[in-house]
């Protein structure tokens, strides 16, 4: 299995500076890279609240943690239940919340139908495959029932994919004669539908169309936009939310939802522009390439009256 390198760890520590005794929120807990360094800082009298949909993930993570002398409490939700989590965990406030919003490569390793590397049922979504019901929205049902025009959307909309239009028409040109039950049989349908020269380019050409259904599946752009709000009304005055986003429409909301604390005199922005990864992290980490990171910190009653 990949091991995961947490992207932008030093910088995220700087902007999210976790101190001893703070409670801390990493909202997408994943392999724990984050959650480790955080749990250090904070120590003994630290509370670490740790998230993720994926429950591999919050098994993993308890394992990794189960040193750490802070106090944590790590449960299976997604953004959306942020405000239910705290609640659960016994926390009124937070010090500091940070949002990893990269993808693990474990994840594609584990036959959800995330990878296009690899032949897969078509699913993308974080539950395990036994745990998967009749009313989960699945990659099968976005590929198989989903409209044409629906299916161009979501191609584009979540994946800035230029062929989206050639791509919806060759699915349902697939799917008319049987149905696009695995990965493998989706990319078959990709490649067919794109010319020669973006079938042979540099950047596999399903990358986006999986990107963008894994979004869709998830409804991933809603649940952010929920989960920023929660995390940014539970931080206690000074505190810090740290976002490192890895494709455009994430950086853009996080971008959007940043300005609109700031302009409303709620916040102030720590990055006056994203922060990126340097030389030496792209030399050892191929993952930070395209990671981006933003962080504001909530503004006192005293600090809004003199804006």
């Amino acid at each position: 299995m990949s091991k995961h390198v947490p992207v932008l760890l030093p910088e995220v520590l700087r902007y999210l500076n976790p101190e001893s005794g703070e409670t801390i929120l990493d909202a997408t807990i994943g392999a724990a890279g984050y959650a480790q360094a955080i749990a250090t800082l904070i120590g003994e009298w630290g509370r670490l609240i740790g998230i993720d949909a994926d429950a591999s993930a919050i098994t993993a993570a308890e394992e990794k943690l189960r040193v750490e002398e802070a106090e944590i409490c790590l449960q299976i939700a997604n953004f959306r239940t942020i405000e239910h989590v705290l609640k659960n965990c016994e926390v009124k406030e937070l010090d500091g919340a940070v949002f990893d919003l990269g993808f693990r490569s474990e994840q594609l390793e584990m036959k959800r139908g995330f990878s296009f590397q690899e032949d897969a049922p078509l699913l993308m979504t974080f539950l395990h495959p036994d745990d998967v019901s009749e009313a989960d929205v699945t990659a099968y049902d976005v590929v198989n029932d989903w409209e044409r025009d629906s299916l161009e959307s979501v191609l584009s909309g979540y994946g800035d994919e230029r062929y989206a239009a050639r791509i919806a028409d060759g699915i349902i040109t697939a799917r008319e004669k049987e149905p696009i039950e695995t990965t493998g049989e989706l990319v078959r349908v990709i490649k067919k539908s794109v010319p020669l020269h973006y079938r042979n380019g540099r950047r596999h050409p399903a990358t986006r169309t999986f990107q963008a259904l894994r979004i869709a599946v998830n409804d991933e752009m809603n649940a952010l936009a929920e989960g920023l709000q929660a995390a940014f009304e539970a931080l206690t005055e000074n505190g810090r939310l740290v976002v490192v986003s890895f494709h455009s429409l994430e950086d853009r909301m996080t971008k959007d939802f940043f300005t609109e604390l700031t302009e409303a005199g709620r916040a102030d922005q720590l990055t006056d522009k994203p922060i990126t990864a340097g030389p030496e992290e792209l030399n050892f980490n191929p993952r930070s390439r395209s990671a981006k990171l933003r962080a504001v910190k909530k503004l006192s009653e005293n600090d809004r009256l003199a804006v």
